[in-house]
């Protein structure tokens, strides 16, 4: 019953427990991973959009790992506060990617989000993957553990006790941020381990695939394997409580034809996409990055504008 809903995801507890008490104070917030917790600067941001003319207070709710299905529960949690003045809310779109991801399968997070509604979601994604059947059944049987421990409450005496447990440290850096810390604001081994590594490893792979950007971009996608009714299920249920949802394709360094097809075709008309290095050249460019996956700071101040440059041609 006590056992930590979080073992490696404290982030997680900390930004749910901020937003539980100052959900009516925002216009705007932003759910994401860790792309959006490191690129999109809510301080910045306001500025940029009071130049304009609109007064607009945003928070960043960026989780390093955050994926669809979990980001599903914060999501049905804002729905459920009936927020006064919330309007916005940005989503990072990404490929609802089923299986649990290795760097978070220790961590009980992987289990907190597997409502059966949930868990049977991402058991029809995991059938649409074209993978062989035993890679299916394996997926199947992950899933259903997950919510076997769900069900008899591993993994959520936490969220029961959260109120009696001290917040990190990082809590102030987070709420005079707006839930926002960039690469650069980082220290110790671990972010020195992370930028060493891309450098001797990873830099010349990450910049091959960031040449090939554009191209894989025109190639022919598909949505067979994307769970599109419960993408739109997501869309409308927003909506209908009075949101505007706005999807946002972060500069991933891969193509993603499919993902595109989600505005070409017509099923997202509010779709912001920064994956097009050839519209977007100062996201891409080696500068700007500490990782693989991550911006840095100035990389980050770059996003933000465009953030607020392509939001303020969609709001006129």
């Amino acid at each position: 019953a006590l056992r930590p809903a979080y073992s490696s995801g404290w982030l997680m507890t900390v930004k749910q427990r901020h937003l539980q008490d100052t959900i009516h104070d925002y216009d705007a917030i932003f759910i994401g991973s860790s792309r959006v917790y490191r690129a999109f600067d809510p301080t910045q941001f306001e500025a940029l959009m009071s130049q304009r003319g609109e007064a607009i207070k945003t928070y960043n709710f960026g989780v390093p790992g955050l994926r669809p299905h979990e980001m599903q529960l914060l999501l049905d949690d804002i729905v459920a506060a009936k927020p006064k003045r919330l309007k916005y809310v940005f989503i990072e779109l990404m490929e609802w990617y089923p299986p649990i991801l290795n760097d978070l399968r220790r961590s009980d997070r992987t289990v907190h989000w597997h409502t059966l509604e949930n868990t049977f979601s991402a058991m029809k994604t995991v059938w649409l993957q074209p993978i062989s059947r035993s890679e299916k059944y394996v997926q199947l049987l992950e899933h259903a553990n997950r919510w076997l421990k769900r069900t008899t409450n591993y993994a959520r005496g936490l969220q029961r006790i959260a109120q009696l447990i001290a917040l990190p440290q990082q809590t102030t850096t987070l709420k005079r941020q707006h839930g926002f810390v960039s690469t650069d604001q980082e220290r110790g081994p671990y972010f020195d381990n992370r930028r060493a590594t891309f450098l001797e490893k990873y830099r010349d792979i990450s910049l091959q695939q960031i040449d090939q950007i554009d191209a894989k971009n025109r190639e022919a996608g598909s949505l067979e394997s994307f769970p599109l009714a419960t993408l739109l299920k997501q869309h409308n249920k927003l909506e209908r409580a009075g949101l505007v949802p706005i999807y946002v394709l972060p500069n991933v360094r891969w193509g993603t034809p499919g993902l595109h097809l989600l505005k070409s075709h017509g099923h997202l008309e509010r779709l912001l996409i920064f994956n097009l290095r050839s519209r977007y050249p100062e996201l891409y460019v080696e500068e700007h990055y500490f990782d693989r996956g991550h911006l840095n700071g100035k990389g980050a101040q770059h996003f933000t504008r465009l953030m607020a440059q392509e939001f303020g041609k969609l709001i006129k």
